[in-house]
């Protein structure tokens, strides 16, 4: 690619454009040398314009080195090159699937029943884990008292010693239950539907 390659103005090209002007006779150096008078001091003026000019008018006495002298190089950006039609398109896709997958990522919560599924929603999820926990814990109370009761009868025959062991076996089978259910299963939240 080509880079638009120029030059910073300055006095002696200015002057060089008005002494050249007049005495010119091809009408397009005549324009260049005209915008090259019209330059501020510093502004950019195509290389291949001046050199064109220059070439043209080719003044007795100055030397293209001579007439470049205090100025400076200025580069021009790159020209940017067009993408390809199949990555454009490529673009487009993969633009049209990130948004798709973003749509479904807010909504996937939002939907009800989809095919194939057959989790129960979130919210009855949480009453059977509930129902359960509580379930277990009666059941659990009742069985340690149970066996508290039968087993305190081998050891004492007095009613209130066997109701207050069965109480104490009870505590303690609560107790333990207590202490697994909450390290194990409140701890840790119930897993989302996928």
């Amino acid at each position: 690619f080509k880079m638009a390659l120029g030059v910073a103005c300055t006095a002696r090209m200015v002057q060089f454009a008005k002494d050249n002007h007049g005495a010119c006779k091809n009408k397009g150096t005549k324009d260049i040398l005209k915008s090259i008078q019209n330059t501020v001091l510093g502004d950019k003026i195509a290389f291949s314009e001046l050199r064109q000019a220059f070439n043209t008018v080719q003044p007795k006495g100055l030397c293209f080195h001579e007439l470049m002298q205090d100025s400076h190089i200025i580069k021009g950006s790159p020209p940017k090159p067009v993408p390809h039609p199949d990555l454009l398109e490529r673009r487009k896709k993969l633009i049209a699937m990130e948004e798709d997958y973003k749509y479904k990522q807010m909504t996937k919560r939002m939907e009800g029943k989809r095919k194939g599924n057959t989790e129960a929603p979130l919210d009855v999820q949480e009453g059977r884990r509930v129902f359960s926990l509580v379930t277990n814990l009666l059941v659990t109370m009742a069985a340690c008292f149970a066996f508290g009761y039968f087993a305190s009868e081998f050891l004492v025959r007095n009613l209130a010693m066997r109701v207050l062991s069965a109480v104490v076996c009870m505590i303690v089978g609560v107790g333990a239950e207590l202490y697994f259910l909450m390290k194990f299963s409140i701890l840790s939240p119930p897993k989302a539907p996928s």
